[in-house]
């Protein structure tokens, strides 16, 4: 009986052993996931970051191509101010010539 006391003890200590173990390799995958998720976790950041900027980039080249796009129809609009001069200069040049021209007969 006690020899089987004895054989008891000592397959409860080697298992007890064996889960001390196995409790130690399960907290280290655990410390080694927690660094894991962390650099994860700072990658997205970085990520969210950079999307961040190219998101300010290109607020910046759209608010760019509005300010060209303004300036364009200013543009445009001056230009068919001037097309207009023309045409009544143009207009009043074939008005002066008919004057010209009836006052010298």
């Amino acid at each position: 009986m006690i020899v089987q006391v004895q054989r008891d003890t000592q397959l409860t200590a080697a298992e007890s052993a064996n889960s001390a173990s196995q409790a130690a390799e399960t907290a280290e995958a655990a410390r080694l996931a927690g660094n894991d998720l962390r650099a994860i976790l700072s990658e997205m950041n970085s990520i969210v970051q950079q999307i961040g900027e190219v998101a300010a980039r290109l607020k910046q080249s759209a608010d760019g191509s509005r300010e060209i796009a303004a300036a364009v129809g200013e543009q445009s609009a001056a230009i068919a101010q001037i097309a207009h001069t023309a045409a009544n200069l143009d207009r009043l040049a074939h008005q002066l010539a008919g004057l010209l021209e009836d006052g010298s007969n």
